[in-house]
Parts: C-alpha cells; structure tokens; sequence
C-alpha cells in the first residue's frame, strides 16, 4: 500500500493512524511517500555530506527557518561555516557557505573567497556551482516516478518509516505545545534579517529559505 503524507495530523493522530493500517497491513507493505525524499537534490544531501571528507568535520545542524511571500520562492538549505581564525585581516565575516538547492533538479553551490588577479591583495567572494542534472550521463527522475519505481522494485529506502515519523513528532511537540510568536517582515523581502540569496547568516547552522508564493 502506498499513501502520502500528511501521516497524522497531530502525535495522538499519527499513532491512530499507524495501528489502523498495521491492523490490516506488515509494515513490509507499507510505503509511506514523502516526495521531497524522491528529489535528487534531496537525496545529494545524504551523499554530499557522508561521501565527502571535506564536509565531514564541518557539517553542524542546529536551526531552520522558513517564510511565505518573501522576495524569490525558494527550496535551499545553505550552510553557513564559521569563520576560522587566519592571518589575513579585514576579510569578511561568515563569507563561506555551501548551498543547496532542493528546487527542480537541483544544484550545489560552494561559496568561497578568492584573491582578485593583480598586484594588490583583494579578496572577493566567488561562487562555483554545480547544477546536477548537467553531470555527464544524467537521466533525472521526477521525485514521484521515482519512488513509485522504487515501490514497484519492493525498495523502502526513500520511504518513511513510524519510528522516524515518530521521532519528528516528538522533535515538533514542543513548538504546538508552546508556539513561538513569528518574526514578522515586509511581503516581498527577505526577512529580517536575512541576506539576499535567502539564507540567514547564522554560523554553523543549516537555513532553509522558502517559500515567494502565496
């Protein structure tokens, strides 16, 4: 059986929900669908952080932010890394970033400084970008054909299971118990806050910016 999310609207919902289809069903039967889970780039992230030891000491999780009607729509987690101590003075703060985009077919980006060719010593940022569906030989897949793919191939990988979704219920638990107030911010910006780009410049924390639409 496949169904989508919502699973549950609520932690006491979501627990009703499960002994509902374990009555009939083997969790072995179950494929519960989360279609962000079937984008590449979402499954880049999984890749990019355990398949590359540069980022191994460097990734850090602490905070995400989201918003509506703010000044591009976006589907990005960048990661903000601290800035080191170094010899060169008057660089910008915070100035490296790994960006990712969840939008399409996704793209990686690396933001960096880099001295300016000439005689004098004048560090700017630059960007290298890695759009994936321009890998040599890639054959993207739309998120759902992908996981209905994997449902026919009898693969749970990229499918959610009740002791993750269990997990992120408790994770959530405490924000429906005592919501914060939100931040509040011109319709078409950025937010408070926020650079352009729509990542909020926190060291060491991975921002997802949102949503432009309504």
């Amino acid at each position: 059986m496949v169904y989508e999310k919502p699973f549950g609207t609520s932690p006491a919902g979501f627990r009703a929900l499960n002994r509902t289809v374990h009555r009939v069903l083997d969790e072995s039967q179950v494929y519960r669908i989360d279609h962000f889970l079937g984008k590449e780039s979402t499954q880049n992230l999984h890749v990019l952080r355990f398949a590359n030891e540069v980022f191994a000491a460097m990734w850090n999780r602490e905070q995400l932010r989201t918003g509506k009607r703010m000044a591009a729509s976006e589907q990005r987690v960048t990661i903000v890394l601290r800035t080191p101590q170094h010899p060169l003075p008057g660089l910008p703060p915070q100035a490296n970033a790994l960006s990712l985009s969840l939008a399409g077919d996704g793209e990686i980006a690396l933001r960096l400084l880099a001295k300016k060719p000439g005689v004098e010593l004048d560090v700017q940022p630059a960007t290298i970008g890695v759009p994936l569906a321009e890998l040599p030989h890639a054959e993207p897949l739309p998120p759902y054909v992908r996981l209905i793919h994997d449902v026919l191939l009898g693969d749970r990988s990229l499918f959610t299971r009740p002791d993750g979704l269990a997990a992120a219920w408790r994770t959530v638990q405490p924000i429906l118990d005592a919501p914060p107030r939100p931040a509040t911010y011109p319709q078409g910006s950025w937010g408070g806050g926020a650079e352009a780009g729509g990542a909020v410049p926190v060291a060491g924390r991975a921002v997802e910016s949102c949503d432009g639409g309504p």
